[in-house]
């Protein structure tokens, strides 16, 4: 017989009536005992500490559907149980290996793309139990022994030498019990303000100082009068410290009033390690699309503005565990709805995160002896590792039990620890794709924050993007653009879990929008880093390309040539026009077995400012860019990328007119027979600005490519970042093989004082060389090397 099938907010009120008095007291102790037993006051709150994580958690009571949630859009059994209850797959938020995000988490599913969510399949517990009352105390309590006595995290205030009563608090109006220990329990702090204290009021402020006043002297009416007039000094006090919070307009809908609020108690920067918020009605067994589709909107819409609200700093070292008591059942019942279930997923959120899927997604078929899905991962696996990595706790003392920990973490090396020498560069394949965009700090894509801050670094999660597989991936080909950058600087792209190298993949100044191709190594948990040096600056990336150990195209390099000068012919390219360019069959590419080529596109004298996307001919615009650019500039980009099925590529023109200079560098022979790409870690190997020198007008500089670490004496090619710094004069640089004559064509494109990067692949000639031009003027080269092919 199954347990009790109570409803979702009958279980919190037990919860919360039961607990009620015993927070207070436990909460009125900890603070009122401030003159007494030894505890701080509230006034006496301390900023967290530099090493200090934080946590949120966020418990969606009535148990979620996960399988709505994630959805197995690639699973029949789903959608043949499930019926009008399954997310379609063509509206599902693709996230790779056949699951999609419900299309209600748009932020989720960027903060995914950016690697900053880890989503946990098949979480729950041994003997799962199928009451809201029974099963959310399990989730709380966490502790066989402890049953409604005290929750995991309260027996973690318990134990921590910090007697801040802000170390944890509630969004709410009362103290759930995963927040209240067995001496101690988290604060409540009312989403929609305090009053006592609080006011501004003349009035009012001289009631307090009366309430004041009560507190100067012992009352004479005993312990327990004594400890009431405390605990009324310490509301006053709470009331106070917290007013700041409530001073600015806040959402008006709960869920994102509730995380926005959270947000703030965080910047407040008094100390809170722990935060609860609550989302009530997931308990779906009737119209749970309607339902299920506003609950999750509404979820998402606090995860915005929890990290609109959240300072960069603070947002670096939080954590947000997103958890529900259970889920539902595989198949939808009559009512249009799904009843309790067993296995769940769990959302683990945050830039420490590592971000992708764990754990194994539950069967559909090899089901329990009731008809529902069997656990796979143990929560309190995820418990024991949000208090191991998050709150510096032992994980046995507070859950009673050794759990497994999980590695949902990025593994950043704590400060004076050396990191682990560089992997070594893996051969693969180059497969391209229609370009995908992966981030747009501008839109939120990706971004728990408005942009990249210098100092921080980033990781986003590559693999799985448009047609990129989540393994065998050695490298991605992404196009990375810098826009409204506040200083001079430069962004490193590099494979996490490395060392941060000394080289730039682009190189801007303050207000400029510089576009470059980067190709990276794929490093720890299928993600790359990224940190911008100075100030801050919205980045945008997208993947128009992957290396695979399974096979692929083999790059064919050529000696520059130049297909197309819009200067020559008819004219600019207008706002809104396409042109078309046949590379098959010209400057030694062959007219078949070509899927891919490398083009030199440079914008030069634009009306104003605009992008361009290259594309295969035939297929549709893309929403994404190969080069952005803004009036008057001259801009280069590397673009790698598909050659359409009549032999041609389309380049797009947004807006205004614009000049395009389109240069052939090499193509992609299908058949695989040629080299391999490799790409290495970062390194710079130019850098003349160290001996004070520039190259001169009209002049080469040879660079000797296979004396670098690591390339080969047989190398075909080199990839190269290079780097224009402080040039005199117009000009450009042409990047070709020793012993080769100097080609028509260029590779950066460039005006007095500008810093222009450009992504260069350079076949390599005579005695393992490569030659640089200059054109005009003088001007500091700065190369460094990201991958060669051999």
């Amino acid at each position: 017989m199954l347990p009790s099938d109570i409803e979702t907010d009958d279980a919190y009120r037990l919860l919360s009536r039961r607990h009620f008095l015993q927070a207070m007291g436990a909460t009125g102790a900890g603070v009122m005992l401030g003159a007494y037993g030894g505890e701080l006051s509230a006034h006496a709150a301390a900023p967290v500490g530099a090493g200090d994580g934080i946590l949120i958690v966020v418990l969606l009571a009535g148990g979620n559907d996960g399988m709505n949630t994630v959805a197995p859009t690639n699973n029949s059994r789903y959608y043949s149980q499930r019926k009008t209850l399954a997310i379609p797959a063509e509206k599902a938020l693709q996230i790779g290996q056949g699951f999609g995000l419900h299309p209600n988490l748009t932020y989720v599913k960027a903060l995914y793309d950016r690697g900053h969510v880890a989503l946990v399949n098949g979480v729950g517990y041994p003997g799962q139990c199928l009451s809201h009352f029974e099963s959310m105390s399990t989730w709380m309590g966490a502790q066989a022994t402890a049953g409604l006595t005290s929750g995991w995290l309260g027996r973690w205030f318990d134990g921590i030498a910090n007697r801040n009563p802000f170390s944890m608090v509630n969004v709410g109006f009362n103290v759930p019990l995963h927040l209240t220990g067995r001496v101690r329990a988290a604060a409540s702090v009312s989403p929609w303000g305090f009053g006592l204290g609080a006011s501004t009021d003349p009035i009012n402020q001289r009631l307090y100082k009366g309430l004041r006043g009560l507190g100067a002297a012992p009352s004479g009416l005993g312990t327990w009068g004594d400890l009431i007039i405390q605990a009324e000094q310490d509301a006053l006090t709470i009331g106070e410290n917290m007013a700041s919070i409530f001073s600015t307009k806040l959402p008006e809908v709960n869920m994102t009033r509730d995380m926005a609020v959270a947000a703030r108690l965080i910047n407040a920067n008094v100390g809170v390690r722990v935060v609860g918020v609550g989302q009530r009605g997931y308990d779906t067994h009737s119209n749970q699309p309607g339902w299920h589709d506003k609950l999750l909107g509404e979820l998402d819409a606090g995860l915005r503005a929890l990290y609109a609200e959240l300072q960069p700093g603070f947002a670096a070292r939080t954590t947000v565990l997103v958890v529900s008591e259970f889920g539902r059942t595989p198949a939808a019942n009559d009512s249009g709805g799904t009843d309790h279930g067993t296995a769940n997923t769990t959302l683990v959120i945050g830039q420490p995160i590592a971000g992708g899927m764990y754990g194994q997604s539950p069967s559909w078929t090899d089901l329990d002896a009731n008809g529902r899905f069997k656990t796979t991962v143990d929560f309190r696996s995820i418990y024991a590792t949000v208090l191991e990595r998050v709150l510096q706790a032992d994980p046995r003392e507070i859950l009673g039990a050794n759990y497994e920990t999980l590695p949902l973490y990025s593994g950043a090396l704590p400060e004076g620890v050396p990191a682990p020498p560089p992997l070594p560069a893996v051969p693969g394949r180059l497969l391209p794709v229609t370009p995908t965009r992966k981030l747009d700090t501008r839109e939120g894509n990706g971004a728990p924050q408005a942009a990249f801050a210098a100092g921080v670094e980033e990781t986003v999660y590559v693999l799985g993007a448009g047609s990129v597989p989540p393994r065998d991936v050695t490298a991605v080909v992404m196009n990375v653009t810098v826009t409204d950058p506040t200083a001079a600087g430069f962004v490193t792209v590099w494979p996490t879990g490395e060392a941060k190298p000394n080289a730039s993949s682009l190189n801007f100044v303050a207000g400029q929008t510089v576009p470059n191709l980067v190709m990276s190594k794929v490093g720890a948990n299928g993600r790359i880093s990224i940190s911008v040096s100075e100030g801050s600056a919205n980045l945008i990336a997208d993947v128009v390309g992957y290396f695979s150990r399974a096979g692929g195209s083999s790059l064919v390099p050529l000696t520059p040539v130049r297909l197309r000068d819009t200067r020559d012919v008819a004219g600019p390219v207008g706002a809104g026009a396409t042109i078309d360019i046949k590379v098959t069959g010209a400057a030694g590419v062959p007219t078949s077995g070509v899927n891919a080529v490398v083009l030199n596109v440079t914008v030069t004298e634009p009306t104003s400012a605009g992008y361009v996307t290259v594309r295969p001919t035939g297929e549709p615009l893309p929403k994404t860019s190969s080069l952005n650019f803004t009036a008057g500039e001259t801009v280069p980009n590397l673009v790698i990328t598909k050659v359409g099925a009549n032999g041609a590529v389309s380049l797009f023109n947004s807006d205004g007119a614009t000049h395009l200079v389109v240069d052939l560098l090499g193509w992609f022979d299908v058949s695989g027979r040629g080299p391999s790409g490799y790409a290495s870690s970062p390194q710079r190997v130019l850098d003349p600005r160290d001996a004070g020198g520039k190259i001169g007008a009209d002049s080469t500089m040879q660079l000797k490519v296979t004396d670098i670490a690591d390339v080969p004496p047989g190398a075909k090619a080199v990839v190269l970042n290079v780097t224009v710094v402080d040039p005199t004069e117009t000009s450009f640089l042409i990047v070709y093989p020793m012993g080769h004559p100097l080609p028509t064509a260029s590779n950066l494109n460039f005006t007095p004082g500008s810093t222009v990067p450009n992504q260069v692949i350079a076949t390599v000639g005579d005695g393992g060389k490569i030659c640089i031009y200059n054109h005009a003027g003088q001007t500091h080269i700065i190369a460094d090397l990201i991958g060669w092919y051999a």
